[in-house]
């Protein structure tokens, strides 16, 4: 919660652009809803140019396209703020215009989600889940946190 796959095309990232692009994403996820940066989840997929169309032509200039796939039960506000920084964060690392970002948020209920061998919970009850977790699991996610542990 919540898994980003970037798929891009006619795209050369390098592993440094790839890094400061899953920072920026799990920040910007973080931000905008508050949920601990551990939960977020960064894939990227290269797509050959010749296997990706737009409108029925083959492609003709570089494209990302992100899914990100996020528990249900935010508002439209937060869902704003967060395509927002999303996009940014992708305009920050790459050289392209901001019609070449295609973003699309997926929300599943959070019961229908498992992650680090548990259920995820509703959107505001992380601390619960959190404390309920077995104490070496917990230790493991603060590692890779940037909230301070209570």
């Amino acid at each position: 919660m919540p898994t980003y796959t970037l798929h891009y095309a006619a795209l050369a990232l390098s592993a440094d652009e790839k890094h400061q692009m899953a920072q920026g994403i799990t920040q910007a996820h973080e931000a905008a809803t508050g949920a601990d940066g551990f939960f977020a989840q960064v894939i990227f997929q290269e797509i050959a140019q010749e296997d990706c169309y737009l409108g029925g032509s083959p492609l003709d200039q570089p494209q990302l396209f992100l899914q990100g796939q996020i528990r249900a039960g935010r508002s439209l506000d937060i869902k704003g703020k967060l395509l927002s920084s999303l996009k940014e964060a992708l305009l920050n690392v790459t050289t392209l215009d901001p019609s070449q970002i295609w973003i699309y948020l997926v929300e599943l209920p959070a019961s229908d989600m498992l992650e680090y061998g548990h259920v995820l919970p509703a959107p505001g009850a992380e601390r619960a889940w959190f404390l309920s977790l077995d104490p070496r699991l917990q230790h493991r996610l603060q590692k890779k946190s940037t909230h301070k542990p209570d």
